[in-house]
């Protein structure tokens, strides 16, 4: 169990660390920076503890195959696959305990409110470590400006871009599957806020009419 503080206020704790993740990765040796990385949505997830034991098993397979993927590290510079597999794994974790979190809430709440924040930040995070796995296993499928072994560093950036619908043109997907993949995250992102906004007035609208009632 958490102590009280902590639990009241993970949501804004998991904010600061999705926030960090973003904005300070990319300046240490790769190695370190997916761990860094890794430790941070692992932590996410711990703070989005959820029962059910299919989440949990996901977690404890996502944790042997980041460990088998740090351990190939050390061996052959090219370990995104695992990484990746390990990542999205506990990213699917972090998503869904908060998306039931935001559902089963009884009111609009900062916290409620800090969970949709951590929700866009996740999903963006997912993407990224899609669009890794995809350039991993198809190499050529993203024109990339950047080197090889900053590719997450830079597929963060790509998938952020995607989402927000900025697209500056310095990356792109060439391949069927990559294209794809971009237009579903680009459609996702033009959608989100437009669905949490409806979300929170209706919830707003809903509370106000159990008060008046």
């Amino acid at each position: 169990m958490l102590p009280a503080y902590l639990s009241k206020n993970k949501q804004i704790i998991n904010t600061c660390m999705l926030v960090g993740a973003l904005v300070g990765g990319g300046h240490l040796h790769p190695l370190v920076d997916s761990l860094l990385f890794y430790l941070i949505i692992f932590g996410v997830a711990l703070f989005s503890f959820a029962r059910n034991a299919f989440l949990n098993v996901m977690l404890v397979a996502s944790s042997l195959s980041y460990a088998l993927a740090w351990f190939k590290g050390f061996h052959d510079v090219d370990f995104n696959l695992m990484f990746c597999i390990s990542g999205l794994l506990c990213l699917i974790y972090g998503i869904s305990s908060t998306v039931r979190f935001v559902l089963t809430s009884k009111e609009v709440s900062k916290a409620e409110i800090f969970a949709l924040v951590n929700c866009y930040l996740t999903m963006g995070f997912f993407w990224a470590l899609l669009y890794t796995l995809v350039e991993g296993v198809h190499p050529g499928s993203f024109t990339l400006p950047i080197q090889l072994d900053r590719i997450m560093d830079g597929m963060i950036y790509f998938s952020f871009a995607t989402m927000t619908t900025v697209g500056y043109g310095d990356m792109a997907p060439r391949t069927l599957l990559a294209q794809r993949l971009a237009i579903t995250q680009a459609i996702f992102g033009q959608f989100y806020f437009a669905l949490v906004v409806a979300y929170l007035i209706n919830r707003l609208f809903q509370e106000k009419r159990d008060v008046s009632e």
